[in-house]
């Protein structure tokens, strides 16, 4: 969700059509043609998927139930999806493909691991700690009552293992009470950094062992959404058991979209560029939205083609967008409690059509504000070379 889009193809890519002597009209391109080099959108198309799940939350945000009932998507889907968790599972496409990209380009696990730690880490605690001793005590706690819940051991360990505010209620007033929504998918988005490294056990045939998983992860994701429900009563034991235990599974669809996403970049070379096949994926979408539960069967395969299709077209030049500033992650960081407190002190005034045009350019600027005194300063290390990579140079 948070890999800046900054890899770049590397020297043996295929050769793009005019190279191969191959008229312009009779000529298919791959995406791994229009990937070459560093010129792409994907910083926009972050930004945008951050925003979306800004906008997503602003509803939200504003619900007297526990179910979010004005969601954008949820009525059009058929209660299928909800946009908020459309956006986060293009963050997860998308990340699958940089990271995997990481991978290969790192010189070993070491570098790989302190690079990500680098990335996700030192956003995460300057949000979780502004979020713990200035946005919580502002939420209208009590003093007694925030001490209460104040427990520092245990936000030691959470801020960790990259986990939320689960059990620390805040903002008295407001139709929810949780100090951040948004970090449920940080820890998830760390673990899938440690699949990626975790499939070298599989030594020569781990590029093989990349698709394997994303099946698995896809068999798990349609058998979890069809199985939702079911108590499979008149099941022998102890397939009853077993079956109950793949449905209860928590987080296939982030890992299902972030495995296709590796794989997409595995595969690209071989994935036509085509402006009729991101028509055909948007047409399929546009139907499974409406037939349930098909939704969750196309959508690994079309959301990633419509996705890198926006991310790498070339007549859409939007290169430029995250050339000073990567604000997509801090965004998502800084939505949910920016809505909060406008909701605390604005409710009665906001729609949530207001709440998120209010709570973007916000954000948007505590983004820029961890990008520019927390996050870039901590990715300027990743330049500098452990002794591993030393060698490896050296090697060679």
């Amino acid at each position: 969700m948070i890999e800046r889009a900054s890899y770049s193809e590397p020297q043996q890519s295929p050769p793009l059509p005019s190279e191969r002597g191959v008229t312009a009209p009779a000529a298919k391109l791959t995406f791994a043609d229009v990937s070459r080099g560093r010129d792409n959108n994907c910083d926009f198309v972050r930004f945008m998927l951050a925003a979306l799940v800004v906008l997503a939350h602003a509803f939200l945000a504003l619900d007297r139930g526990t179910v979010v009932q004005y969601d954008l998507l949820n009525g059009v889907s058929r209660h299928q999806t909800q946009l908020g968790h459309l956006a986060v599972h293009g963050f997860f496409t998308i990340s699958g493909a940089l990271i995997l990209a990481s991978w290969e380009r790192s010189p070993g696990l070491y570098d790989f691991i302190r690079n990500r730690v680098l990335r996700i880490y030192p956003g995460f605690i300057a949000c979780y700690l502004l979020c713990l001793f200035v946005v919580a005590p502002l939420s209208g706690l009590s003093w007694e009552a925030y001490l209460a819940q104040l427990n520092l051991p245990l936000a030691a360990i959470k801020m960790l293992l990259l986990r939320g505010f689960g059990g620390f209620e805040t903002f008295p007033t407001n139709p929810h009470h949780m100090l951040n929504g948004s970090l449920w998918t940080i820890p998830y988005e760390f673990g899938c950094y440690l699949l990626i490294a975790g499939f070298a056990i599989f030594g020569r045939y781990r590029r093989q062992a990349i698709p394997v998983g994303a099946a698995v992860a896809y068999v798990l994701y349609m058998f979890r959404g069809l199985a939702e429900g079911h108590t499979f009563e008149g099941v022998p034991q102890p397939l009853r058991a077993v079956l109950l235990a793949l449905a209860h599974l928590q987080g296939p669809p982030e890992v299902c979209l972030f495995l296709f996403g590796a794989v997409f970049h595995q595969q690209k070379h071989r994935i036509p560029f085509s402006g009729k096949l991101a028509l055909l994926a948007l047409g399929l979408t546009a139907i499974a939205f409406r037939v349930p539960p098909t939704l969750q069967f196309v959508l690994p395969f079309t959301l990633p083609y419509l996705v890198f299709f926006a991310v790498y077209h070339p007549q859409w030049k939007l290169h430029g967008f995250g050339k000073h500033a990567d604000l997509s992650y801090g965004i998502y960081l800084w939505g949910w409690p920016v809505e909060q407190m406008l909701t605390r002190f604005f409710e009665p005034q906001l729609n949530g059509v207001t709440l998120f045009l209010l709570a973007l350019p916000l954000a948007a600027i505590l983004a820029l504000a961890s990008w520019k005194l927390v996050e870039a300063p901590f990715l300027r290390l990743k330049r500098r070379r452990s002794p591993a990579a030393v060698t490896v140079s050296a090697a060679t």
